[in-house]
Order: C-alpha cells, then structure tokens, then sequence
C-alpha cells in the first residue's frame, strides 16, 4: 500500500491511506475532524482541512490522487503555496537556534535515542518472554501487547517491554501455528520464542519490539514442560492418582457443572442429558474457561462444590473447542492439588481426540462435553439394568418358592387321596371277609348239625320210636333256628353294621380330606404372606446400601447414599446425622 492522499468522490473529504507506521499514525491523529475506518483501514478529514493535512504530510513523502490533484488544479492552489503557509502556522514552540549551547529538545533526544539503539541491534533478536495483554481482535490487522519476564513461576513480573506485531507477520505466524499441527495459538501466559527488531518510538519516548517470527518447537515445548513440571509435584505429594481411584457413586444423578455460563458446552453437556429422558439434577457454577482468569475462576468453582459435596454426586468440568495452548491455563499446580483432593469425583471434558491437559490425566477423562454427559447417561442406564436384573432373579427365585409349594400342595394331596383310598380299600375287603365269615360259619353249623343227627341216629337204633320223636323235636327245632328267614333277619343285621361302619368311614375320609385341604390352604397363606411385594404393600420397605441390603441401622452413617425399594416404586435417600 502506497502512501496516498486523495479527494473522495463528492468533493467533501480526504482519504489518507499508508502502510502501518506509529509515527504517521501520531501525525494524522493531531488533524482535526479526523476518522478511522476499519474496512479500507484509512483515515478521512474533511477538504475544509486540506491545508493543515499537505502540510503535516507533506514530509512523509505522501502522493496525490488524481482527482485532489484535479481540485488543485482547478482552484489553481499550488502544493509548495500550502506547505509554506502550514510551516508559518506551524512554527516551532521551541526554537531550537535560540536554546542554550548542550541543550536537548525531547524531539532531538528521542531521535538520538533511537538512532543509538538501530546502531546497536543492527539485526534482529530471538527473545524468549511470556505474552501479557495480546490484542487477539483480528479486525484489527496488527497485535499490540507485552512480553514479560518472571523469576519465578506465580511471581510478579520482574521486566516488561512493548511489542508490537504487524498484520503480515501476524497472519503468516497464525498460518505457521496452525500448520506446525500443534494447535497452539497466541494469549496471555504462554511463553514464547519470538524474532523481533529492537526499535524506539520517538513519538512517545519508549522502545518497543516489533515481532517478526516465532520459534514453533520451542513454543509448544514450553506447554509440555510446565504440565510435566506440575505433574512430578503431585506425584511427590502423593496427590496424582487420588481422585483417579476415588470410587464412583452406585449411580451419579445430582451433578455439579463447571463451564462458561451461555456456551457451546453448557448446552451440548445439558441437551445429552436432556434426550436421556433421565431425571438428572445439575447445578451450575460459571467460570471462565479461556483467558488470564481462568486459574482463579475454576477454583472458586471447584471450592463451591467441595464445601457443598454432600449435595452431589459427581463433578464435572467441560469446555467446547478451541487451540492447545487454550488448555494451558489448567495446567497449574493449583488447579491440579483442588481436583486431586476433591471430595467428589471429577469427570472432565475439556479438549478434542488430540488435545491433552493436565485435568486429563488426574481425572476421569471424557474428550468433549457431550462425551462426559454421555458417560453419566451410561451409567444411569447400567444402574437400571442392574436393577432390572435383580428384580428379574427376585421374582424368579419366588416363582420356584411358588412352584416348590404347588410341587409339595400337589404331592400331599394326591398323598392324601392315596391313604384315602387305602383306608377304604381295607375297609372293603374287611367287610368282604365278615360277610364271608358268617356265611362260611353258617355252612359250618348246618353241617355239625347234620352230622350229629346221622350219629345219633346210629347210636339209638332200638329206641327209634322214641328217640325219633325227640330228635324229629330237635331236628324241627334246628332247622327252624337255622332257616333262610332267620339267617336273612341275621344277615340283614349284619348289613346295618355294615352300612353303619361305611357312613363312619364316609365322616372320618371327609375330615382327614378337610384337614389335609385346611392345611394345603394354611401353606398357601403362609406362601402369600412371604411374597416380597405382599410384605412391600403392607408399608415395610427393602434398603439397600450399593448392592447390600441394610440390616442394621450401624451399617450406614452420616451421608451414606441409600436406595429404597417400596411397593410402588424406588427412591434415593442420604443419611443425615441423628438429632
């Protein structure tokens, strides 16, 4: 870009166009009226000034337009007419021929100053420093800030320079960071390798680096040396792996957040949680996540939670994308020692696959924000498995009870019937023998009888007369004692005992069956009754502390977070300490 001085089109203001130059740049800001436009990145002063601007300019070696040349023209002013009149206008407040021999004007001593410092620093020089106050505005072109110098790693400055980095070298050392694959950008904090020309700024008396180039590999060295540094002294604490092992909860639900308030990675973390369908409860404690703050910023965070940690379960730090030296600002001992001894456990997600910070390997690590509200997801999920499986073994174990006691209510009643029918069985053929019986001792007594008569008949022949007439008495007399109505009246008596010693069998099977079926129906009460969901409906309830069921109130203590299964549903609770 040429230094140019032209006549808009309009005829009512002057463009002043020129390279970057501090000097020129002090020059045109003492115009009146003047404007900066950050578009054409120009300067415009009204014509009404056009005097005052030839001859401010005139010496910077400034051109002219074609159409101011034409206006100048036209009104027939002459360039050298102007340049003469502002010197008149404009003549020194200090004369410096009237001052005293060795007397130095400010203008003259800065010139000197600045003419001895180009003659020592000829060439340029590598300098290592810590940026302080970048101007990260790229609308801007060129990058003014501070290098600085510490003694000792959290100290106060101990030197400071100004520097300044035009907008071609800003963009070609952008380009450089980008393609060295480091992701590593320009901010305050990081410690850099820059080449720079050592100069002096007449106008405001102070010296200044302007920065030209950058040394990559020392650069992104620098970021791996302090995690590296940070990382050795909580390992010689005995603080690196603390949180790492600190167990998780049986299912984490109540989280504190940690992220910008109003950013990517707040909503990413809230919406995965959201699409759960999950009933989690997070809270958030804003921070910054970029930037000079953001070491003091995340402690207080972190402070918050660890003095109310018994109102949560988990911790979770996030942050969206951004460059690898962005991630350095958590990589300070004092952000390492507050999440090692955390009292809760840390989950972080605050890079992309590449990128790694030293929250990354102190804490559980998730790359981004919606991976570390997916990993809460998952284990909520896993819980409800877990517990779907254990109410699946519970209700499978009763269903054996049940069928181990329809099995055994099955087998004593057909137990029941067999005796039963055994019982009636013998009475049966009990009566069978009876009723045999009487008829074998009928035939038996039938056949005595006969037999006797034969004998006396054979004994008293001579007395047949006699003796016929008596027997023929008895013989009456028996066959009327032993005749078919006689033995029917006999065996219908025998019948009526029979039938009675039936009906007595009939009332003692309905009673052995009644009290073998009262008690199937006392078991089947007893099974009822020792159902888990019948003693749950009831109002008892199953507390469980992780997967062990409480038995005794010396099992929990203060804080302990408990489950408790009710008979229409589940809900968590936490031990408070007993007033």
């Amino acid at each position: 870009m040429a230094r140019l001085i032209e006549l808009v089109q309009g005829g009512e203001r002057l463009c002043i166009s020129f390279p970057y130059n501090r000097e020129i740049v002090d020059v045109v800001r003492g115009l009146p009226r003047r404007r900066f436009d950050r578009e054409s990145k120009s300067w415009f002063v009204p014509l009404e000034h056009l005097e005052q601007v030839v001859g401010r300019l005139h010496r910077h070696n400034f051109s002219f337009g074609e159409l101011l040349e034409a206006h100048l023209l036209e009104h027939q002013i002459e360039i050298d007419a102007l340049t003469r009149k502002s010197r008149a206008k404009n003549r020194p407040f200090i004369a410096e021929e009237r001052l005293p021999a060795g007397t130095w004007t400010i203008a003259r001593l800065n010139n000197h100053v600045q003419q001895l410092l180009r003659d020592a620093f000829r060439e340029e020089v590598w300098i290592a420093a810590e940026i302080q106050s970048f101007d990260r505005n790229k609308r801007r072109g060129h990058a003014f800030f501070e290098l600085i110098h510490r003694q000792f790693e959290g100290s106060d400055p101990s030197a400071r320079t100004s520097a300044v980095m035009w907008a071609d070298d800003r963009d070609r050392i952008d380009r450089a960071l980008a393609e060295d694959g480091g992701n590593v950008r320009l901010r305050d904090g990081l410690v850099v390798r820059f080449l720079a020309r050592v100069d002096f700024y007449t106008g405001q008396g102070r010296y200044q680096l302007t920065v030209s180039d950058i040394d990559l590999a020392y650069t992104t060295g620098t970021i791996h040396q302090r995690r590296e540094a940070v990382m050795r002294e909580l390992d010689a604490r005995g603080l690196i792996s603390r949180n790492l092992e600190r167990p998780w909860p049986l299912v984490p639900m109540r989280i504190g957040l940690i992220t910008a308030d109003e950013s990517d990675a707040l909503a990413d973390f809230l919406h995965e949680l959201g699409s759960s369908g999950y009933g989690f409860d997070v809270t958030l404690f804003p921070a910054n996540m970029q930037g000079s703050n953001t070491e003091a910023s995340v402690l207080r965070a972190l402070a918050f939670f660890a003095k109310h940690a018994e109102h949560f379960d988990a911790l979770a730090i996030v942050r969206g994308g951004g460059a690898r030296s962005d991630l350095a600002y958590f990589d300070t001992e004092q952000i390492g020692v507050a999440v090692c001894e955390h009292p809760l456990k840390v989950i972080v997600g605050i890079g992309h696959q590449r990128d790694v910070c030293l929250l990354d390997l102190i804490s559980h690590s998730e790359k981004t924000p919606t991976a570390a509200a997916q990993y809460f997801v998952d284990r909520a999920r896993d819980y409800l498995a877990r517990q779907h499986e254990l109410r699946e073994q519970i209700l499978g174990n009763v269903q054996l009870i049940l069928e181990h006691a329809s099995d055994q209510t099955r087998y004593t009643s057909e137990h029941a019937l067999r005796v039963i029918g055994d019982v009636l069985e013998r009475q049966s053929r009990q009566l069978d023998r009876f009723a045999y019986g009487i008829s074998q001792g009928a035939t038996a007594r039938h056949e005595v009888a006969r037999r006797k008569l034969e004998r006396l008949a054979g004994q008293i022949p001579a007395s047949a007369h006699t003796c016929a007439r008596l027997s023929r008495s008895k013989v009456d007399f028996a066959a009327q004692r032993l005749g078919v109505e006689r033995m029917e009246r006999r065996f219908e008596r025998a019948r009526g005992r029979l039938k009675e010693k039936e009906a007595m069998l009939g009332r003692a099977s309905t009673r052995v069956v009644e009290r073998t079926l009262g008690a199937l129906h006392e078991r089947e009460t007893k099974l009822r009754l020792l159902d888990p969901e019948r003693v749950l409906e009831r109002g008892f309830a199953l507390v469980k502390k992780g997967d062990k069921v409480v038995r005794d109130v010396s099992e929990v203590s203060a804080g302990d977070a408990l489950r408790v299964h009710v008979a229409r549903g589940r809900m968590s609770v936490r031990v408070q300490e007993d007033e």
